[in-house]
């Protein structure tokens, strides 16, 4: 027979703030004011510089670290940006 899986540890203490939330929230919060100081809005400067964008909006969200165990094969896409209207794929 084999071995039940492990149950998960306690995680966060109940009602506790989770850190990468309270930290993007509040790079979130700068960098909008910042674009509000300087009379522009976040739509248009994610249009203009997606790099821009990404490096200071999409980027905080992502793990830092992933742990991944696969049974089986691994299919991996990659799309481009700007090939993204095009569904090309690499």
């Amino acid at each position: 027979m084999p071995n039940p899986k492990p149950k998960p540890g306690p995680g966060r203490p109940k009602g506790s703030k989770d850190k990468i939330s309270k930290n993007l929230k509040q790079v979130v919060l700068d960098t909008v004011a910042k674009l509000e100081k300087d009379k522009k809005s976040l739509y248009e400067e994610a249009g203009k510089d997606p790099k821009w964008f990404y490096a200071n909006f999409v980027k905080p969200m992502l793990p830092k670290e992933v742990d991944l165990t696969v049974d089986g094969d691994i299919v991996v896409q990659i799309v481009k940006y700007a090939d993204a209207d095009n569904s090309t794929t690499e």
